[in-house]
């Protein structure tokens, strides 16, 4: 099941993670809600895309990390290619997210994530069964 980003500290382990090192594998972009997002964020009215993400991870506590980005009001596509994941969590649990300089990389109304361990071939595939 993905996990809800719901605090600072949660968004800031995310961080910790030697994105330098790491790889966008593949991705997918949704308009609609998903059956595996956390019922309070899983409403009509969400018209942003998600962003479905899986990154091959270095320091990480498995191979793999699958991160969601819900109702996505903005996203610099340049982040997918190059993640770095700092930024704050608002008391709605809305996330925006910077880069190094400060500039805002992603707005969305929700960030999800989870580690998998699986097989490189597998991994490339994740989302033509999802």
């Amino acid at each position: 099941m993905l996990k809800q980003v719901k605090t600072q500290k949660e968004l800031d382990s995310l961080e910790k993670i030697c994105w330098d090192d790491s790889d966008f594998l593949v991705g997918k972009i949704t308009i609609h809600n998903q059956e595996e997002f956390p019922k309070e964020i899983n409403y009509p009215g969400n018209f942003y895309p998600n962003y479905h993400l899986i990154y091959e991870v270095c320091s990480a506590p498995k191979d793999y990390l699958e991160l969601v980005f819900v109702n996505c009001e903005f996203i610099d596509n340049s982040l997918i290619n190059t993640m770095y994941v700092k930024g704050s969590v608002s008391k709605l649990f809305n996330i925006t997210l910077t880069n190094y300089k400060g500039d805002t990389t992603a707005i969305c109304s929700a960030l999800l994530y989870k580690y998998h361990n699986l097989d490189y071939d597998i991994a490339k595939q994740f989302y033509s069964k999802n």
